[in-house]
């Protein structure tokens, strides 16, 4: 009976506090009062980041105050800072609400700068959610809300929200993992970034595509980006990410299994971390250092640095990283062949990732709950509010003095009620009491035969468990294996395509080479019917040299291992080299070229890829055209960033029922033995391909008998500049007439017989040459050389040589032992034909390069260039 007194006296007192303590509450809103609802968004914002309640209380009582002075604007702006400190401060659901009842006023007040800002940040809540269709539709409006904002008043407003817009599109696609598209919108805000020069959002931009790049596993271009955001947050003095920014370098160089890098790294992370006071970052770096040591055979090392992320992890609640941390020391016991103490940390990592799992499946419920009902949420919050304040003035105008007696008569009368009644409920407690030992007793009884039940059933539970987990680990296996040979697989399918690229391209060479060399002799027989025969020859191996490269494309872009590097083009330069290449086909055949070409904007292109592409083209309208002419034409599409370029011919023309078909690889309108034209049907697949990886397309029309018009579709760069290159016909060979006067000597270094053959029989024409099969030969001869206090004023090397040699580590040797020669040509020449070979090798110090088979007249070419600068 004492106790229940003393509760209702402390339940009276209460509540008479709270009726004297409220007209003070009102008081102290007043004291906002004294100021403007914008001086009050001003000090909420100098309160923002460094103490986020403060700059919400401010911020309410601003909201109250512009409400009050009926100023729309500053009502609006103080809606949308809240939605933002909520934000912040980890409340989306709160955030939600107000951004939303920002976005609606700035929709009223045609704010497109600022309605644009808030939708973005609309879209990164729904992001974060994962609900990533609510969060595209959001990002895309707001891009079409800062594109249609456009003028030369707002340009750097305009600039800003492009690039918001831009990178959380790419930020959305990130999280799709589609890296491809991440990384073309990452790349466009950072250039719009540029544009206003914010460096800090620059900074951020550079490490979001370091991100992209280290999930695509182009690990060298992932290390440049971290390196350039991480100098430019250094310059900004950005404390709280560049540990973060180092942390990125770390993982990339573990990715690489650069462990001494990476360790350095992540050393120089956490320490800034520690002076950070960074938890979460600080168990995380730990984590990762631990598992380097795994990886290299420390385990003891690794545990100990386990075991003090876990501390830190534990006392901070970081879930998801302790449930790592036991992963990584079930395999650290592991690593150190104690079975019994890693399948432990294993245990309670498995029931660790399953509650995580659910808890998070529960809150996913609550977060899709509260999105698809934010609107109802808003309205009712509103109503609420308005609700409680007009509550809030009712009941400070009611309270007197008459409550507070009547609170007091209440007391009185309870009191009176609890004498009355304790007499009563005393007699009932002790009866109850009786019943209660007895249903004690009874529970007791059944609380034996219970734990009895539960002690089985653990224990059977604990034996199903464990064979789950055996039968886990086995699969967990045989998943490595055959992810292991999966890559050994692959691995031996690019080795197969490279060697057999190799082995083709060296016989093809001599044939190819060969038979030049063989035109040149018969020129003086005048035997036509031998010309011919040797003209077959050539003409056969150029064909097999094509299906080669284009069979190799096609296998490369089906393997998903065709790289293009896209840069800015000049597009007529592109299609004179074109024109260049089949010009003799051309003039062969007796066909006219009639020429429009316009001055268009730059293009971003592969040039290479766009060249070989046209080329293809122009040989196909070459190739059906047996009179008439080709027109070339190229043009601005109106109101569009794209060019194009029409090749069109008076040739044979195709089959209407074939058009659905022309773009099947191995597909010809005719088939069997009524092919009138060879072909292997891989150069318009190949070209729409190619075009597709270059964000271009082909469009092709045509009538049997009456020719056929290909279209291609470029994009333009941005704010690219009209170029007025002309293209005509004419190509330059340097005439050998300003080297008669001086003998040269020529260094050949070339294992394949045939090869040798020929271009011994070129070389001849300009200088003197001497060969040698292999890099010992090679060396003697330039001993020899040296001897007789000479040199040889051009070394061409293949890269390929026998005996333990290469072409790199030969000239290497050459330099090293042969000081005469760091200022000679060298010339690499090799069958391996991808653009990556080629530029490993010109890194090496190679003056040029050429790819089997080899152009002897670019071959003479380049060897004039550099003899005449001699002369």
């Amino acid at each position: 009976m004492k106790h229940i007194l003393y509760i209702l006296f402390l339940l009276i007192s209460f509540t008479f506090y709270s009726f004297l303590s409220y007209p003070q509450k009102t008081k102290l809103s007043k004291d906002f009062i004294n100021y403007s609802s914008t001086q009050l968004f001003e000090i909420a914002n100098k309160y923002f980041p460094d103490s986020i309640d403060k700059s919400i209380e401010f911020a309410k009582n601003g909201l109250e105050n512009a409400r009050n002075e009926h100023n729309e604007k500053i009502e609006t702006q103080l809606l949308d800072l809240l939605g933002k400190l909520y934000y912040y401060n980890g409340d989306k659901q709160e955030s939600l609400i107000y951004l939303r009842l920002a976005k609606n006023k700035y929709e009223k007040q045609k704010d497109a700068d600022n309605l644009s800002n808030t939708i973005n940040c609309i879209g990164s809540i729904y992001k974060e959610w994962g609900l990533y269709d609510e969060a595209m539709k959001c990002f895309v409006k707001a891009l079409k809300i800062a594109e249609n904002a456009n003028n030369a008043e707002n340009q750097d407003n305009y600039q800003e929200r492009m690039a918001q817009s831009f990178n959380n599109i790419g930020l959305l696609y990130k999280d799709l993992q589609e890296y491809d598209k991440a990384y073309e919108y990452c790349y466009r805000a950072l250039n719009y970034y540029k544009k206003t020069k914010n460096q800090k959002s620059i900074a951020y931009t550079l490490n979001n595509i370091g991100l992209i790049h280290k999930w695509l596993k182009q690990y060298d271009k992932a290390l440049g980006y971290f390196n350039e955001s991480l100098t430019l947050k250094q310059k900004l003095n950005d404390k709280s990410t560049i540990a973060n920014n180092i942390g990125n370098i770390g993982d990339v160089y573990m990715l690489k299994k650069q462990y001494p890098q990476a360790l350095k790294y992540y050393n120089d992370a956490l320490n800034i971390m520690v002076r950070n006071n960074d938890k979460n970052g600080i168990s995380t770096t730990l984590l990762n250092i631990a598992t380097i040591k795994i990886k290299t055979n420390e385990p003891d090392y690794a545990i100990e640095e386990l075991n003090k992320a876990f501390i830190i992890a534990q006392k901070e609640n970081l879930r998801d990283i302790i449930k790592e941390i036991l992963k990584t020391l079930s395999e650290a016991y592991e690593k150190k062949n104690e079975t019994k103490i890693a399948l432990r940390y294993f245990h309670q990592y498995s029931a660790l990732k399953d509650s995580i799992y659910n808890e998070d499946n529960a809150n996913k419920i609550i977060e899709l709950d509260i999105a698809y009902n934010s609107k109802k949420i808003e309205k009712e919050n509103e109503n609420l509010r308005l609700k409680s304040q007009r509550k809030d003035e009712e009941l400070f105008e009611q309270i007197s003095v008459k409550y507070l007696l009547i609170f007091i008569l209440a007391f009185i009368f309870f009191i009176g009620l609890l004498f009355v009644i304790r007499s009563k409920i005393l007699q009932k407690s002790r009866k109850l009491l009786e019943e209660k030992n007895h249903q004690i007793e009874y529970i007791n009884e059944e609380l034996v035969t219970v734990n009895d039940d539960l002690d089985h059933k653990v224990k059977d539970r604990t034996k199903d468990l464990e064979k789950e987990i055996n039968e886990k680990e086995n699969v967990i296996k045989e998943v490595q294996i055959a992810y292991k040979k999966a890559e050994e697989a692959n691995l031996l399918k690019d080795a197969f395509l490279a060697n057999i690229n190799h082995e083709i391209r060296t016989p093809l060479s001599a044939i190819i080479g060969l038979a030049e060399v063989l035109q040149n002799k018969i020129l003086l027989t005048n035997d036509s019917k031998i010309k011919n025969y040797v003209d077959g020859i050539q003409q056969s191996g150029q064909r097999l040299l094509s299906l080669l490269n284009n069979i190799l494309d096609i296998s490369r872009i089906e393997a998903n291992d065709f790289k293009i590097n896209l840069s800015i083009c000049n597009l007529n330069k592109i299609i004179q080299q074109a024109i260049d290449l089949l010009i003799f086909t051309i003039n062969e055949k007796g066909l006219k070229i009639n020429l429009n070409i316009s001055d268009v904007p730059n293009i971003i292109a592969d040039k290479d890829i766009l060249v070989k592409v046209l080329a293809d083209i122009l040989d196909n309208a070459v190739k059906y055209t047996s009179k008439g002419e080709i027109t070339i034409e190229n043009g601005l599409l109106n109101n569009s960033n794209e060019v194009f370029i029409k090749i069109s011919d008076s040739g044979i023309g195709i089959d209407d029922s074939y058009l659905p078909h022309i773009f099947e690889t191995f597909r010809q309108e005719s088939m069997g033995y009524a092919r009138l034209y060879q072909g292997a049907g891989l150069g318009l697949p190949l070209a729409h391909r190619l075009l597709k990886l270059m964000n271009g397309k082909i469009e092709i029309s045509s009538k049997k008998n009456y020719g056929t018009i290909v279209t291609l579709f470029i994009c333009t760069s941005n704010n690219a500049q009209v170029t007025n290159d002309s293209v005509s016909y004419s190509t330059s060979i340097i005439p050998n007439k300003e080297l008669l006067n001086k003998k040269f000597e020529i260094l050949l270094v070339e294992d394949d017989k045939f090869n040798s053959l020929f271009l011994q029989a070129i070389l001849e024409s300009i200088g003197i040459v001497s060969l040698a099969n292999d890099g010992n030969e090679a060396i003697q001869l330039i001993k020899n050389k040296i001897e007789q206090n000479k040199i040889f004023d051009i070394v061409i090397l293949d890269i390929n040589l026998p005996e333990n040699w290469e072409g790199i580590a030969l000239k290497k040797e050459i330099i090293k032992n042969f000081s005469q020669y760091n200022n000679v040509p060298f010339i690499a020449q090799s069958a391996y034909s991808q653009k990556s070979d080629k530029q490993r090798i010109l890194d090496e110090g190679f003056t040029d390069f050429l790819t089997k088979p080899i152009d002897s007249e670019k071959l003479l070419n380049i060897i004039k260039n550099y003899l005449v600068k001699k002369v």
